[in-house]
């Protein structure tokens, strides 16, 4: 995501983003989803596609089980959102205009 697209996103007040920009951001979309489908998408545990093969794209996450450790971009240590079977990891700067989620681990207790 453009520091414009993010900014836009945090920032209601922000000038909306020029069609360059845009277009930047839909080819920077485009780029991704052509390098995850080469990668073969995602592979986290044992899943294989028809011919075997696991997905390779994880070696571009920058955040995911990184928690605690500075933001690769920013240098904000990392939050995580914990759930019952996993964690959901990010940066609290850039992503969510300095937020920190709550655990969600025991939210179930509480309804």
């Amino acid at each position: 995501m453009t520091p414009t697209a993010v900014a836009a996103e945090s920032q209601p007040s922000a000038p909306p983003p020029t069609p360059q920009q845009i277009a930047q951001y839909v080819q920077g979309g485009h780029d991704r989803l052509r390098r995850a489908i080469r990668a073969c998408g995602t592979t986290f545990s044992d899943f294989q596609d028809a011919h075997g093969v696991t997905g390779s794209y994880q070696r571009y996450l920058r955040v995911y089980d990184r928690e605690a450790e500075p933001c690769p971009r920013c240098g904000t240590t990392l939050a995580g959102v914990h759930f019952k079977d996993y964690v959901m990891t990010y940066c609290p700067e850039e992503q969510t205009g300095g937020k920190v989620y709550k655990d969600r681990r025991l939210s179930r207790l509480l309804k």
